[in-house]
Formats: structure tokens, sequence, C-alpha cells
């Protein structure tokens, strides 16, 4: 079902894993809304300081990571005032679950949004605990401000699973990996139907790539000849050309309050 225009104008705070996934997962509808009039928030939960572990000081890491994410925010269309940095530790948000949570429901509370959007919590156990575990602190944040809201889930490494990107048999240990997310996320053709609306991209494609972009230590190597991974990297792109199709996609449900 598509998302009205309506929908479109109604406030919202998005709620990030990491530096790169509120223009991966919503970048496009983020844009759209903005040019509709609606008040956005963005909410950054990690520091980035453990995408390119080893490669560069932990610390320029953090701060390159954080630039970043204000840029992307701008390009977003959204004021800097708007934008918090939670700067949790990557992979630590499990031992930290009730304090972020309290975080957001303060969060919550002060911008009083119509909408949120959050990680999809299908989101595969492999890789993403970061994705999961802000899925449940902010539904659990959502439950403790008490208001009614609608919630859209966005999906990112959901869509590292067949058959959104192929088992390229010539890149045999990837197409094992695509596999093993498939089979112990429940995912394939499930994805599909949990996604219960969607936002066109329209107009929004190129200045959604132009947010992208403003994520440099994702999408360009910026160490030569130390092995710096990208996110074209993944799938051969086609992880990536997930993001840059027609529609965002979304599980739309409902918090009564």
């Amino acid at each position: 079902m598509p998302i009205s225009a309506a929908d479109l104008a109604r406030s919202a705070v998005v709620v990030s894993p990491h530096y790169d996934d509120e223009t991966l997962g919503c970048g496009a509808t983020v844009l759209r809304k903005r040019a509709a009039g609606a008040s956005v928030r963005l909410v950054f939960m990690t520091d980035g300081g453990g995408s390119h572990e080893g490669l560069i000081a932990k610390d320029e890491l953090i701060a390159l990571r954080r630039a970043e994410g204000d840029a992307a925010a701008s390009r977003l269309g959204l004021d800097q005032d708007h934008v918090f940095h939670l700067g949790e530790p990557e992979r630590g948000l499990e031992a930290r679950l009730a304090e972020v949570s309290a975080r957001l429901r303060d969060i919550f509370a002060a911008c009083a949004p119509q909408e949120i959007y959050l990680p999809y919590r299908g989101e595969p156990p492999l890789w993403s605990s970061d994705h999961r575990m802000t899925t449940r602190a902010a539904l659990d944040a959502a439950a403790a401000w008490g208001a009614p809201v609608t919630l859209y889930e966005y999906p990112v490494w959901a869509w590292y699973s067949w058959p959104q990107v192929a088992l390229n048999m010539r890149r045999p240990s990837e197409a094992r990996r695509v596999l093993m997310v498939t089979a112990r996320g429940g995912l394939g053709a499930r994805l599909w139907r949990e996604m219960n609306c969607r936002v066109a991209v329209g107009d929004a494609l190129e200045p959604k790539r132009a947010a992208l972009l403003a994520h440099r230590s994702q999408t360009m190597r910026l160490r030569e000849g130390v092995g710096w991974p990208i996110l074209a990297d993944v799938a051969g792109g086609e992880f990536l050309a997930c993001f840059f199709g027609q529609y965002e996609y979304f599980r739309r449900t409902t918090v009564q309050g």
C-alpha cells in the first residue's frame, strides 16, 4: 500500500543503528517528508567505531563517521539541532538496552512524533545485532512513552538474502553466507509478505544517492592497499542496488498508547 501525501506530512523520528542505515533504509522517505513540510528528527544509536577496526585509529574513525552522519543528515534536509548522537559502542547495545531505551523514550517524549522509523524486526541475527537491539530499544521506548504512534520498520541487512540478492556461484563463500542469512533469518519470500507499505522514490533518488555518498568511509576506499571494505563490495553490488529501486518498503504497525 502506498503511503499517502497526508502521511508524508506527519512528524517523525528516525532511529538508525549506524551511520548510513538512515539513508539506506528510508533516505528517500525522509527527503519526501521534508519536502512535504514534515518535522523529522534523526537518532544515531552507535558511535561508528567498529566498521573498519584495525585500518584506522578508532578515535579518528569515530570522529569521521559522526561528521559523515551530520553531512548525510544535512543532505536529507535535516537541521543539525534535529540530529541526536547517542554514541553507544557498536555491538554493545544489548548490554545497555535499558539505558538506551530510556534515552529514546526521553527523545520521543520531547519530540512527540506521529511516526517512528526503526529497523525491521526481522533483520538477520548474523551481523546485525545493533539493528535488532535498536529495534528492541525503540519498541520498548515507544511503549514506555505511551502515546499513540505509527511505526515504520525499514529493512537493511534483510535485503542480504535470497532472492533479494543472487546466489553467485562464482563467489561460493558469499553464496553460503546469503543462504545462511536466508535460512537463519527466515527471510526470502517472507520479507515481501511483511512489507505492507511503500514510498515512491521518484525525484528523491539522486538526493538519496548524494546523502549516501556523504558516508565516505562506507562508499569510498579511504585507505589504499589495506582491504578497506565498502558497501558496493557486498554481493557484488546487488545488495546496494536494493536501496535504489523505485520504492522504499516498510512494515507498518501502530502503537495505540
